[in-house]
C-alpha cells in the first residue's frame, strides 16, 4: 500500500487506498461493507453528453456528486481540502463494472474502471509497542 485518502460527500466519509504491485497501481475504495476497486484507463474520453464507448460498450453518466479529501497518508498527488466532481458512467452490457470519472478543482481528469472487489480476510497486524 503506498497512500491512504479519506474523502467525504454526500454526508459521508470513506478511505480510499493506493496499491502498487509491479508495475501495476490501482484504487480500492471502502464505502461501508462496499469494496471496489479501480483501475486507470489512459486515454478512454467522456463526450460533452456525460457517456463513452469503452470495450466495445456504450457507457451513459448515471450518477453525479462532488468530494473532498479530508486526511492524507503516503505517496500522493492530493492534499487534505482537495475537492473533486465525479461521474459514474454504466453500461446495461456490463452489470458487474462501471467507468469513473474524476474531475479535480484546477487540475487534471482521472477516468477508471470500477467493479467490486472481494476480500477474502483481514488480518490486523498489532502496533508495535513504543518504548517509555
Amino acid at each position: 500500500m503506498r497512500a491512504v485518502l479519506v474523502e467525504s460527500g454526500g454526508g459521508r466519509q470513506w478511505p480510499t487506498l493506493r496499491l502498487v504491485r509491479g508495475s501495476e497501481t490501482f484504487w480500492i475504495s471502502i464505502d461501508g461493507e462496499a469494496v471496489s476497486r479501480y483501475d486507470p484507463l489512459p486515454g478512454v474520453q467522456v463526450d460533452p453528453n456525460r457517456g463513452t464507448v469503452w470495450n466495445g460498450r456504450s457507457y451513459v453518466c448515471t450518477d453525479r456528486g462532488s468530494y473532498a479529501v479530508v486526511s492524507v497518508a503516503g505517496e500522493v498527488n492530493a492534499s487534505v481540502g482537495d475537492r473533486a466532481e465525479y461521474l459514474t458512467l454504466t453500461s446495461s452490457e456490463d452489470p458487474q463494472g462501471w467507468i469513473s470519472v474524476e474531475r479535480w478543482e484546477g487540475g487534471t481528469t482521472e477516468v477508471s474502471v470500477g467493479r467490486p472487489w472481494r476480500i477474502d480476510r483481514v488480518t490486523h497486524v498489532p502496533a508495535p509497542s513504543m518504548p517509555s
